[in-house]
């Protein structure tokens, strides 16, 4: 009887010290997974947040390069228009200086003269209207509305000079510089030139 009641108490023992282990184990497992499931939702959130960063970073840079695309094809447009007004300029003047040939006979040198000047003020608004097509299409309304000012204009001095009309030019030039200035001046609020300074100044 005694050894049975000592073997119990041992058994007894042995199973409460294996059962207290076991649950320590099993306590210290349980922390683990949860710190193992903690770890890994901690790498799954690292990687939503990183992609959506790498999202917002190329999205910034495909709006940026948008942008730059577009300013620079605005750029070359508007360059396009310059030289063209420059022609448109150019034309007008020879045109000026034969115009009093336009009434003389088909066959004269001076009506020859006054045909070539005609020619060349032809092309020169051909081309503008071909540029002024391109920033209808590219560009904003200021800078539409500037450059159809000045088409209209110019066509109107020319119809006087060829006209024979020799005064036209000289008395309308100024208009013309103000439209050529106003074309100027949209082409710089078009591209963004000198807001940067101007917001800067105090």
């Amino acid at each position: 009887m005694g050894w049975t009641v000592v073997l119990a108490w041992v058994l007894g023992a042995v199973i409460a010290g294996v059962g207290a282990y076991v649950g320590a184990y099993l306590r210290q497992k349980g922390q683990n997974f949860a710190r193992r499931e903690d770890l890994e939702s901690l790498v799954q959130e690292v990687k939503r947040v990183t992609q959506t960063a790498e999202d917002i970073k190329q999205e910034v840079s495909h709006g940026y390069w948008e942008r730059q695309r577009q300013w620079e094809i605005k750029r070359d447009v508007l360059n396009q228009v310059a030289k063209s007004v420059k022609s448109l300029n150019v034309t007008l003047m020879g045109l000026a200086a034969v115009s009093s040939y336009f009434h003389m006979e088909t066959l004269s040198l001076e009506r020859q003269l006054a045909s070539e000047k005609a020619g060349a003020w032809g092309e020169a608004f051909d081309e503008f209207d071909r540029v002024a097509t391109l920033v209808a299409v590219s560009c904003e309304g200021p800078t539409i509305n500037a450059c159809n000012a000045l088409y209209v204009y110019a066509q109107q001095i020319a119809r006087r000079l060829t006209a024979g009309d020799e005064k036209a030019y000289e008395e309308q030039y100024h208009e013309f510089a103000r439209l050529r200035w106003a074309i100027t001046h949209a082409f710089r609020k078009e591209l963004g030139i000198g807001e940067t300074a101007r917001a800067a100044s105090p």
